[in-house]
């Protein structure tokens, strides 16, 4: 069978709940539970305080600490020093340790006080409770080399995967599989009876918001009531149902989304946006419902980039498997960092605490400081990975033309090796005559050169002054014809567009825009039409016009008729914003033209922007 996120996804979600456990000394019997947020704060921002600042008298390695304080633990900060308790979790304001990092009557450290900041560190520390990992009896001291092996061999989740012997039971009807009879050994065990048989009212309600977030319709829940076949039979045809529905991909992806910390925001300062992150989003919807392989749910996100063969969207055949890779960049990120280097120390290290506690349910993150302090993760483990992200770069790939793109970029290697012997014969017989003259073209124009300025000919023509063809400040389509309702019934200002479209590059105030214009229209692009204009003389050499919009040949365009027929087409970009096109005219001077504008395709980009149409002598250099 094969392993698919849809498996494990609740063991991956409830492996990412380990916490780092810490160093080890006597523990208090009551010692207090504390939340993974409030333990992880400890380890990333207390303890390494403490090592930097505390240690060197008060610390592990110490045989007589000064004043008889150990900080290293806890347990040794309840008990105290020579002066009593150093910490009174929950009241900062009368603990001895804020006390003498305050400089208030003991001074700690005794040559640089403490920065204002991370004094404040320790006071919400301990204002929260003091949180710290569980302790035990005895101290590890690591010293000499990290003992890694050692590490893997004692820990049962460091094992190779064994299929273990099924325990019997003394309840054989209960199990219905062979994982019920390990629940059940340990009931039996503890002297427990399962809990009774739930009602099918109850069993289809629990399926509904685990797997698609909702209640069931009083339909549903009726006819599964009534359904007539057994009630295993009956409840496997709803989860298979539920299972097939596009919210369990929305259902579930949002517990991904935390484990990966998804946000669209970069959630400092000024919350600039993460460019696409939806797609990432709507990247682990569609996995979900595909029942994408688990193994194959990670190679994506690790190295999604770099599969041999990706995995492609069967509908609108876009790369799937490079959107993966977007979870590493979904971190937060300063603005205008003051310290560029420590910034990306801490973007890296949140990538590997991210990565491995989603993928491994570890905190290697500990290892930033020191050897883990009980698993099996050196130091130099945690600063390989960090290679591996350091050495990576930050792009954004158009992964719904890559691979046409390299398809196309194969072939034509293909064609361009096949044809390159005869290309070359064909090239040097047609230079032949040239090349064997190229010695008095040199001297002709060494000659050319030489002339003084003024006996060279002068342009003798002024270029005329530009003529506006159609700018719609008027604020309606007078001298067009419309056709259908993509265009409305006047041009569009930066009032009546869609907010999100932004500065679309318009010349003055209106412009042709068919995307979202009116408020009934919720689909944005689902309207189409035409716009022809009254005929106009080519007096100019070149005609020039913004376009914007989709990039759909013949669907979303702007065309040149003379005589009947299309002469010059042009498409947007698929991009909101107005690019300028240029086209040469001279060779229909004195004719009559129209211009048509095009709107003919429902869905993404099927829109056309249009604005300052002008005929000119200035070539495209100038224009």
């Amino acid at each position: 069978m094969t392993l698919t996120i849809r498996h494990l996804i609740w063991l991956t979600a409830v492996a990412c709940l380990l916490v780092p456990v810490g160093e080890l000394r006597a523990a208090a019997p009551d010692a207090p539970e504390y939340s993974a947020e409030q333990l992880e704060f400890f380890e990333k921002k207390i303890r390494p305080l403490l090592v930097n600042s505390c240690y060197k008298c008060h610390g592990p390695d110490k045989e007589e600490p000064d004043g008889g304080l150990r900080l290293h633990s806890r347990a040794w900060m309840l008990e105290g020093g020579d002066s009593g308790p150093a910490i009174e979790p929950g009241k900062p304001e009368a603990s001895l340790l804020i006390e003498a990092v305050k400089y208030e009557g003991f001074e700690m450290p005794p040559r640089n006080q403490l920065p204002e900041d991370q004094i404040a560190l320790l006071e919400t520390w301990i204002q929260q409770g003091a949180a710290w990992p569980p302790e035990v009896e005895v101290e590890i001291v690591q010293k000499g080399e990290f003992p890694l092996w050692e590490r893997k061999e004692s820990h049962w989740a460091w094992s190779d995967v064994k299929k273990p012997v099924v325990p019997k039971v003394k309840q054989t009807d209960w199990p219905q599989d062979e994982l019920d009879h390990f629940i059940l050994a340990k009931l039996e065990q503890a002297g427990l009876q399962p809990a009774p048989q739930a009602s099918r009212r109850t069993l289809i309600r629990r399926a509904y918001f685990d797997l698609v977030g909702l209640p069931p319709t009083p339909q549903q829940v009726e006819s599964f009531v009534n359904d007539p076949a057994h009630t295993r039979e009956a409840f496997a045809k709803v989860v298979d149902e539920l299972l097939a529905s596009p919210h369990y991909g929305e259902r579930w992806a949002r517990h991904w989304m935390d484990l990966v910390r998804f946000g669209e925001t970069r959630g400092h300062e000024f919350d600039p946006i993460a460019p696409n992150a939806w797609q990432y989003r709507d990247y682990l919807i569609r996995a979900l419902n595909a029942d994408v392989p688990y193994n194959e749910f990670v190679t994506e996100h690790i190295a999604g980039d770099l599969v041999d063969k990706p995995r492609m969207n069967p509908e609108a055949g876009f790369n799937e498997s490079v959107l993966a890779t977007g979870f590493w960049f979904l971190n937060e990120q300063v603005h205008s960092p003051v310290d560029i280097r420590a910034d990306e120390v801490e973007r890296m290290d949140n990538m590997i605490d991210v990565a491995t506690k989603s993928f491994m349910g570890l905190t290697v993150s500990c290892a930033r400081c020191h050897d883990h302090k009980f698993d099996a993760i050196s130091t130099k483990d945690y600063y390989s990975l960090h290679g591996y992200l350091q050495s990576s770069r930050y792009v954004q790939t158009r992964f719904d033309s890559m691979e046409q793109n390299q398809s196309a970029a194969r072939e034509l290697a293909q064609l361009r090796d096949d044809a390159q012997r005869d290309l070359k014969k064909v090239i040097g017989q047609s230079i032949a005559p040239v090349a064997r003259q190229s010695g008095d073209y040199l001297l002709a124009a060494r000659e050319v050169l030489l002339q003084p300025a003024a006996s060279l000919p002068l342009a003798t023509s002024q270029p005329r002054e530009d003529r506006i063809v159609a700018d719609f400040e008027s604020g309606t389509y007078d001298g067009w014809t419309v056709t259908g309702e993509a265009f409305g019934d006047k041009p569009q200002t930066h009032e009546t567009i869609a907010p999100y479209q932004g500065n679309i590059n318009a010349v003055g105030k209106y412009f042709v825009n068919s995307h979202n214009m009116r408020p009934e229209s919720a689909g944005g692009d689902k309207y189409v039409g035409t716009m022809l204009s009254d005929e106009f003389t080519i007096d100019r050499n070149y005609l020039t016009m913004l376009v914007g919009g989709g990039a759909h040949v013949n669907k979303t365009c702007v065309n040149l008729h003379v005589d009947g027929k299309v002469v010059h087409t042009a498409t947007g970009r698929n991009d909101n914003q107005m690019s300028q096109v240029h086209w040469d005219v001279r060779e229909f001077a004195g004719k009559q033209a129209r211009l048509e504008i095009v709107d003919d395709h429902q869905g993404g980009w099927g829109n056309i922007g249009l604005d300052h149409v002008v005929l000119t002598d200035r070539g495209g250099d100038e224009a």
